[in-house]
């Protein structure tokens, strides 16, 4: 601002004070005591639609606030589904209330070039680039990630590769959950054992009968809680290239997703659009594929999906199956080494029959 109508700062307390002895401070809603006060007259209520409470800290908080002094309020914000930002906006739509709503899309500002909108329109989820740069308040429907559409896309869909990569992806249970083993070649399941077992050994014997059938060497899966357990005891056989997954980590691209599980769901989703993948045959994987919905976490626009334990109230189950195909399709893209293609190879191995035996292992 301006030093000639500026009085005094204060940056410990993030508040200036002009020489006609108005001040303007900045608040966070971390701690909601701290925005107590009284005597505003002009309040931005910034971001809101990701503002948890945002409801309870404007009513109970902020607009008494207003009340002496008959002040009036901004919001501001990306449209984060239909939540109290919603209901906000729709207030200014309607003739009776002393609300007025605006909403400007990305393309409505002359300083951003228009070919990278339409760029950004062709790489892009369209519920979220609806959200994100043509400002809409999306339905919790819209939400979903892998939609059903997307899924229907695959049918009579067989994508040709001149190289093979393949891997054994394991999701451990976790609370009564399936213990999901698929074995996944050029992004298709091409074996899988479902579990319901929380011995670290038994899975691990599990996981490794279902490579050796196969002679794949790659083994990947969620390293979280009992995880480790079983890559470990793989790591200590020696004879794999274990890659562990810790989907509760900061993503890779941690500009764009909160962890690395919406990282790899966000991967999958693009290989499905793009028609990278074969067709998804059990109809259990695909309710449970189109079962999970995304959202923007926070004021970066960081993707993040929704608590498991949100989806499985919607769900009736845990979708480990969904969970598993997505980790391999992430595996097979990111983390395993494509090798040429040996059609001998992989005829022998489909001959022969594997039973487990855990006294082998």
């Amino acid at each position: 601002m301006p030093k000639g109508i500026v009085k005094k700062y204060n940056e410990s307390e993030l508040c200036i004070t002009l020489f006609n002895d108005c001040r303007i401070e900045l608040k966070g809603c971390d701690n909601e005591d701290t925005l107590l006060g009284v005597g505003v007259n002009f309040l931005v209520f910034d971001e809101i639609g990701v503002v948890r409470n945002a409801k309870i800290i404007w009513q109970e908080i902020l607009r008494p606030m207003l009340v002496d002094t008959k002040g009036r309020a901004l919001f501001i914000g990306t449209p984060r589904g239909q939540n109290y930002f919603y209901e906000i906006y729709e207030l200014g739509l309607r003739d009776d209330t002393e609300y007025e709503s605006f909403k400007f899309k990305t393309s409505d500002n002359p300083y951003i070039d228009k070919k990278e909108i339409n760029k950004a329109r062709s790489e892009t989820h369209a519920t979220y680039f609806a959200q994100e740069y043509e400002a809409s308040f999306v339905t919790d429907e819209e939400r979903t990630l892998i939609t059903s559409r997307d899924l229907e896309g695959l049918k009579n869909n067989y994508p040709a590769y001149n190289e093979v990569r393949e891997a054994v992806i394991c999701d451990p249970s976790q609370g009564g959950d399936e213990c999901v083993i698929y074995a996944m070649r050029d992004y298709d399941i091409i074996d899988e054992e479902i579990l319901h077992e929380r011995d670290t050994m038994k899975i691990a014997g599990h996981i490794s009968v279902m490579a050796g059938k196969h002679d794949i060497m790659d083994i990947s899966g969620d390293s979280i809680g009992i995880g480790a357990g079983i890559f470990d005891r793989l790591d200590e056989m020696g004879q794999y290239r274990v890659h562990r997954i810790n989907s509760a980590e900061t993503a890779i691209e941690k500009h764009r997703f909160r962890n690395v599980r919406s990282e790899m769901w966000w991967c999958a989703m693009e290989l499905i659009r793009d028609r990278k993948v074969p067709n998804v045959k059990t109809t259990k994987l695909r309710r449970q594929l189109t079962a999970v919905k995304f959202d923007v976490s926070d004021s970066q626009g960081r993707i993040r999906l929704e608590p498991k334990e949100k989806t499985k109230v919607i769900l009736g189950e845990s979708p480990d199956r969904a969970d598993t195909y997505v980790m391999g399709l992430y595996t097979l893209k990111e983390l395993v080494e494509a090798v040429e293609k040996d059609p001998y190879r992989l005829a022998r191995h489909e001959e022969v029959d594997y039973e487990y035996n855990p006294m082998t292992v």
